[in-house]
């Protein structure tokens, strides 16, 4: 059972924020929605770009930084096109721009920086996206980390990789093995086959980390042991915040049309341990992330300056 729940919008919806007393107060995060990036924080919503064709983003809270993917295509073969990816890195300080050709569509705010979810040899996941320079969190081949860098979580084994330790395909978990904690690794969080190499999170902090799959249930795990709550059809990555709280892009039963064709509506889903059901935030959107709310402030001023970087 799904709840809607407003409590984010609730200048919008007064008379349901009585019902949704579980929600944070003031949270801010942002999402993605027909190719661009929004941010919500408290009662305030903005579109912050306006390019139409972002296929991942992610803030760092700790560097300031917003970064986004693009596609583009490089070649054709027969029966197809070969695409080539590029990642946008924008220091929300200073408004300095870099950007820089990465494996895939998929990037991730994590240990305190931006970093690729995939990897190459020329382009390890390991490098910091920010810095370029290179974390060791030896011995996993897909990992997390707390901001500080202190906690480390993931998989020790390879899936199936274009080269020795790191898997460059997005498959499940058949052969990565367990989720694991610690390096060395002395805590096992989720066994292999429970949880998606691209979808499981950890907090700012540490302390907190979430984990599923489409089979399985929507978990937060702290200290030893697991809170579950619902599964369901979910889409990317989830983020979870230092209270354990989940946000997660998931299929809502409501009907989406676009282009003619119709499918399952992705919205955005709120959910910690205790609640019952997964409560609908955003009823459309996909990519969720938790944000500080001086990061928003500095996301919104930028999309003043520049514009949403839109495409010229």
């Amino acid at each position: 059972m799904l709840t809607r729940c407003y409590t984010l919008l609730a200048f919008v919806f007064p008379a349901l924020a009585a019902t949704c007393s579980a929600q944070p107060r003031n949270p801010c995060f942002v999402f993605r929605l027909n190719g661009d990036v929004s941010v919500v924080c408290g009662n305030s919503r903005a579109q912050i770009t306006h390019r139409g064709d972002i296929e991942d983003s992610a803030v760092s809270d700790e560097q300031a930084v917003f970064a986004y993917v693009t596609s583009r295509v490089t070649g054709r073969i027969p029966g197809g096109a070969i695409v080539g990816y590029t990642a946008t890195l924008i220091d929300l300080k200073s408004g300095r721009t870099k950007t820089m050709e990465v494996v895939r569509p998929h990037i991730l705010s994590t240990c305190g920086s931006i970093f690729q979810l995939d990897g190459s040899k020329d382009a390890p996941a390991n490098r910091d996206l920010v810095s370029g320079k290179e974390i060791d969190v030896r011995p996993y081949v897909w990992f997390r980390c707390s901001a500080d860098r202190k906690t480390v979580v993931g998989n020790t084994k390879n899936l199936g990789a274009d080269y020795p330790g790191r898997p460059a395909t997005s498959v499940q978990q058949d052969e990565g093995g367990d989720l694991l904690e610690g390096i060395p690794p002395t805590t096992k969080i989720a066994a292999g086959r429970t949880f998606d190499a691209y979808r499981y999170n950890i907090s700012p902090d540490g302390s907190k980390v979430v984990h599923f799959d489409d089979s399985h249930l929507l978990c937060v795990f702290a200290a030893t042991a697991d809170k579950c709550g619902e599964n369901g059809e979910f889409d990317g990555p989830a983020s979870v915040n230092d209270l354990g709280e989940v946000l997660v892009s998931f299929g809502t039963g409501k009907t989406c049309y676009s282009r003619g064709s119709e499918d399952e509506c992705f919205g955005i889903g709120y959910w910690k341990p205790g609640l019952k059901s997964i409560q609908v935030v955003e009823p459309v959107g996909s990519y969720p992330q938790w944000i500080r709310p001086e990061t928003a402030e500095l996301l919104r001023k930028w999309s003043t300056t520049s514009g949403g970087d839109a495409i010229k």
